[in-house]
């Protein structure tokens, strides 16, 4: 019936009948009523049916006539490819985090929109874009996914609900074979919470494009539940020519790495057949031999804290480093499966040349929650390429040997190509340091517990500090009196040309910065002779500040540095009120302002300071996990 014609005269007739079988339903009304109304013959409920049954048609007439069903199918089946999460597509994958795709959200919203009309709804189920992403669903999905599952076809295919009692296993079985059917033959994005429905979406291996699995697994259940897992995984047999990415992942309860359960072995996936598997994100799985991962460009992988537990093959980490030549990203938690062993520091391993790693094309590197000797280990084979930004979090010091953390740079200073020619350095409360060169960045974080003391000697021990040109200290850091290492720390930077104070008091630096400071009843570092950083000539305070600003010590280091020949030509004042009502700044006009200027060239007065230039491709697809913002400094 796809003549016009045909269907206006279809129309015609069924309004012509409507109106008879109004006018008669109103005769019989007139006739009767009540006790007098007594049918033995007829099954009235029937009718009622018949004409509730007839509304939904009569509603679908209706809703043709209205513009947006007047659209082409394919401009309708193009608005809602909208509902695929941007996230979930492997081209916007954030690596190494993936917003796990709310299953909840997307099927509430197949399931509104399928409600709307049977156009909508003969549309969404036969757009197999709609259909590519998987998420196994958990028990309170469950209404949401029988509800998305259904359709025309629901009958035949077995898609209808069995029951309010059916179980996970069954219904991510049904979702599965759903999604798979109507996607058709375009790539599966699977993703999960629970190994449930692996079995039934094993045989589509050929079509995967990205699979992720993070399972939340507690300690007590790790030995009970790793059989099943080794057997859930063992399903994923056939080979997987599609696949771009693959997140395997074994959470602990509430992100606690310092349990005792351990990683699972990793048996072999998809016959080693992934010829264009590029992001790898493995946690908690070791060893993974016999896994055939090559030609990645993006490598994350988490160990565990456990000392206990049964150690891997150092070589297998290395190995999955050497086959990937092109890799851009890598990402390293908790080394203790591969190197767990060298905590004695006596006897550091030794490069050879032969076999050092050196991936060209790595630009972001990532290690935390590991101790000094484990990243020592580390780098003596691997070489950081020029351009590179590297990153050490939560790095466990050796609290009898606090160098350590630095010493690595010195011991290996030709593995790092990305730290020729630094110039400038961040300090944060003592703690946190960022230097950046023109090829490349670092960044060092302890753990949090940390004491500044003992990271500011650290920092007395880096190799690159006589190269540094422009220092920025964020935050107070305070430590004992007496034993203020900025003498020490500053001593070491014979080039620096500039200091910027951000948010702390200034009194420190400063008393470090004047030749002969003596300040009752401390002694050394404080009180000495000689002129530090000769080559300084700008200094630049941002912060709230006390009713002086540290005016009187300001003022004192301009004189005694001018008197000794080596002037600041530049200061910069800038009040920063840390409450929502902005506070009365300091008064350094008038005769303040003058003492200084006869010392300094340039005084300038609530005036921006500069800030800290970053490379700015390390403020990007940040995260807390693995890559935090570089800029929270600022």
């Amino acid at each position: 019936m796809g003549d016009p014609q045909d269907l206006e005269s279809l129309v015609q007739a069924c309004f012509s009948s409507a109106r008879d079988l109004h006018a008669k339903l109103t005769m019989v009304n007139r006739i009767g009523h009540g006790e007098r109304f007594r049918l033995q013959h007829f099954d009235i409920p029937s009718l009622g049916t018949l004409v509730s049954d007839s509304l939904p048609l009569v509603r679908m007439m209706q809703n043709s006539t209205c513009a947006i069903s007047r659209l082409p199918m394919e401009v309708m089946a193009h608005i809602f490819s909208f509902l695929i999460q941007p996230e979930a597509d492997s081209n916007d994958f954030v690596f190494p985090l993936c917003r796990y795709p709310s299953s909840y959200d997307t099927l509430y919203d197949l399931m509104t929109l399928q409600q709307v009309c049977r156009l909508w709804r003969d549309i969404i189920q036969t757009l197999p874009s709609l259909w590519r992403i998987i998420v196994f669903p958990n028990r309170l999905d469950m209404i949401d996914y029988r509800a998305a599952c259904k359709g025309p076809e629901a009958d035949s295919d077995g898609d209808e609900a069995s029951g309010d009692e059916e179980d996970i296993p069954e219904l991510t079985t049904r979702v599965v074979k759903c999604f798979t059917r109507r996607s058709k033959s375009h790539p599966l994005f699977v993703y999960g919470t629970t190994f449930y429905g692996l079995e039934a979406i094993a045989e589509e291996a050929s079509r995967f494009k990205h699979l992720q699995i993070a399972y939340d697994m507690a300690e007590r259940d790790a030995q009970s539940l790793r059989p099943h897992l080794a057997k859930a995984l063992s399903l994923l047999h056939q080979p997987a020519p599609q696949l771009e990415t693959l997140d395997l992942n074994i959470v602990p309860r509430n992100n606690n790495w310092k349990t005792s359960m351990g990683g699972s072995p990793l048996p072999m996936l998809f016959s080693g057949e992934t010829p264009r598997l590029r992001k790898l994100r493995l946690a908690g799985f070791a060893p993974w031999t016999g896994n055939n991962f090559h030609s990645l460009t993006h490598i994350c992988v988490t160990g565990f804290s456990h000392f206990g537990m049964p150690p891997s093959d150092i070589r297998e980490l290395f190995e999955l480093l050497r086959h990937s030549p092109g890799l851009e990203e890598l990402y390293l938690t908790h080394l203790m499966p591969w190197i767990h062993s060298g905590g004695d520091t006596t006897e550091y391993p030794i490069v050879n040349e032969t076999t050092v790693i050196r991936p060209g094309g790595l630009r972001r590197i990532a290690v935390s929650d590991c101790y000094p000797w484990q990243f020592t280990h580390l780098f003596s084979r691997l070489r950081i390429p020029s351009g590179a930004s590297l990153s050490l979090k939560n790095i466990v010091r050796n609290r009898e040997k606090p160098s350590d953390t630095v010493d690595v740079f010195a011991l290996y200073h030709d593995q790092f190509e990305n730290l020729a020619e630094l110039h400038s350095m961040a300090v944060f409360r003592g703690l946190t340091a960022t230097v950046v060169g023109p090829h490349g960045a670092v960044r060092v974080s302890p753990k949090p517990y940390e004491e500044p003391m003992s990271s500011l000697y650290t920092l007395t021990k880096c190799p690159y500090l006589q190269n540094i040109q422009h220092l920025w200290l964020y935050g107070e850091g305070k430590v004992d009196r007496g034993k203020d290492p900025w003498y020490q720390v500053l001593s070491g930077m014979p080039v620096l040309r500039t200091i910027h104070v951000h948010r702390r008091t200034a009194t420190d630096i400063l008393h470090a910065l004047t030749p002969g400071f003596a300040d009752e009843p401390l002694t050394e570092p404080y009180c000495h002779a000689a002129v530090i950083c000769r080559k300084l000539q700008g200094f630049f305070m941002l912060g709230p500040w006390d009713k002086d600003m540290a005016y009187p010590d300001l003022l004192r280091c301009a004189e005694i540095r001018f008197s000794h020949g080596y002037p600041f030509k530049q200061v910069r004042v800038k009040h920063l009120s840390l409450y929502e009502e902005p506070e009365s700044p300091p008064d350094w006009s008038g005769a303040k302002l003058d003492a200084l200027r006869s010392y300094v060239e340039t005084v300038e007065f609530n005036v921006d300071c500069p800030l800290m230039e970053l490379p700015p491709d390390v403020n990007t697809r940040n995260d807390d996990l693995y890559w935090p913002r570089w800029d929270d400094l600022n």
